[in-house]
């Protein structure tokens, strides 16, 4: 087994003790939790689809808890600013957070001095859902599949550009995967954030983005943009007749977008427990994954632990892709 894998997973393993540990809470930490407002940070700007999925959640803990949950959101660096204000809070359950691949999976990686360790400083809660992101070329290129780009591509090194939102955003990584794994040198060009990116895929001045499916779908409805593959194990509810990454001949180029509940390290284990059980019951009663499923966000929910094993998988999958394609933080 890698021996970063070892490393990352003992420390999932002791974080996981941790959340189960008496010392650390009792049941009756949360017998009255919460008593007053719940601050969850955001760490996008409000109208995204982190912002959107954050107000669907705390809707739906405020229903379940009795108790306002606030939206805070905390912008900059990548997301690191608002997973740095939510690594430093106190651990009583009051501040959570909504973590997403970029700054829990990616920045850490691509961070010089670290503002947080992605597996020490937060105790998962659950996924809530995950966003796939769909490979899609403007309608010019003469494309209609994976396996033709990737041909188009390979006799046309450094000429085609994709976009994205930034250098080490979940688009730059998804697009760096993708020249890995199909043995091609595309360009790439990085935006102050995804409406510029898509903007100019738009226009036709880039030809490829990777992008999460709720910005781009009516663009692709309305066939101002070409779905070559969803980038996930699963083909999209929104666009079933479009191949997953692996179907279309790239296995091992998926690049799914996560969204998640944490809290900061230490929040004791029975809050944690309230938390995910308003989470499930939300769920049940429907209308969580009713509105994610609109937003074009999937419900997926998780333990404590398995959220930490994914965190964890997801930190080596994308340090590895960052050294092997050498990519630097602007």
């Amino acid at each position: 087994m890698d021996i970063r894998r070892l490393r990352y997973l003992s420390q999932v393993f002791s974080a996981a003790i941790l959340l189960g540990s008496p010392l650390v809470a009792t049941a009756e930490a949360a017998a009255d939790y919460p008593t007053r407002a719940v601050r969850l940070i955001v760490p996008y700007t409000p109208g995204g689809i982190v912002d959107i999925v954050a107000r669907i959640t705390a809707a739906a803990l405020a229903g379940q808890l009795g108790q306002s949950v606030i939206v805070d959101n905390r912008s900059g660096a990548g997301g690191t600013v608002g997973m740095k204000a939510l690594a430093v809070a106190a651990p009583d359950g009051y501040t959570l957070g909504i973590a997403t691949t970029g700054p829990l999976a990616i920045m850490p990686a691509l961070q010089r001095s670290k503002a947080y360790d992605p597996l020490r400083d937060f105790a998962p809660i659950s996924l809530v859902a995950t966003a796939p992101q769909l490979l899609l070329v403007h309608p010019s290129l003469p494309v209609h599949s994976v396996k033709e780009l990737v041909s188009y591509a390979s006799t046309r090194p450094g000429e085609l550009s994709y976009a994205s939102a930034g250098v080490g955003t979940t688009g730059h990584l998804a697009g760096a995967l993708f020249e890995a794994l199909a043995d091609v040198d595309l360009l790439h060009v990085p935006y102050t954030g995804n409406q510029g990116a898509l903007r100019d895929v738009l226009a036709g001045r880039v030809q490829i983005l990777f992008s999460p499916l709720p910005p781009v779908l009516q663009d692709i409805r309305a066939g101002k943009l070409r779905a070559l593959a969803v980038a996930g194990t699963t083909r999209s509810k929104h666009l079933p007749h479009v191949p997953t990454i692996a179907e279309a001949g790239l296995p091992g180029g998926e690049a799914p977008v996560w969204y998640g509940l944490v809290a900061p390290a230490n929040t004791p284990r029975a809050i944690v427990d309230k938390l995910l059980h308003a989470l499930r019951a939300a769920t049940a009663a429907q209308k969580l994954p009713r509105q994610l499923l609109e937003s074009g966000a999937d419900p997926e929910l998780s333990t404590p632990e398995s959220f930490l094993r994914l965190i964890a998988d997801e930190n080596i999958k994308w340090k590895r892709i960052i050294e092997q394609k050498g990519i630097r933080p602007e």
